[in-house]
């Protein structure tokens, strides 16, 4: 398992367990998250970071995430994931992940309908 693809795993692990700390300590200070094909920003830097995913933390519902399946090429991971809880119906969202220095500095994902 290459460094990339651990730190992607640990945030999963962290977000399923809703461990704030663990799961912003996976991610740099700037780190940048965009929808794509628009390229609308989500997230720039730890504070909107954990802004936004303290809410989520809180979402009813036994809210979790399962990576489908998982690429990886040198410092990017690609990742097929489902949410479930979020709705009746799980959601499926796809997301890349660039790394660096041990850290997640940018996210990229694309999801389908009802996210």
């Amino acid at each position: 398992m290459t460094q990339a693809e651990r730190v992607v795993l640990a945030q999963l692990a962290a977000f399923n367990a809703k461990d704030m700390d663990a799961f912003a300590g996976c991610f740099s200070h700037d780190i940048e998250m965009r929808t794509f094909p628009d390229n609308g920003l989500v997230v720039a830097g730890q504070k909107e970071l954990r802004a936004r995913y303290s809410t989520l933390f809180l979402y009813p519902g036994g809210l979790r995430v399962e990576s489908v399946h998982r690429f990886c090429m040198g410092d990017v991971v690609c990742d097929h994931q489902r949410i479930h809880g979020l709705h009746a119906e799980p959601t499926e969202l796809m997301c890349f992940f660039h790394i660096d220095d041990g850290r997640i500095v940018k996210v990229l994902y694309a999801h389908g309908p009802g996210f």
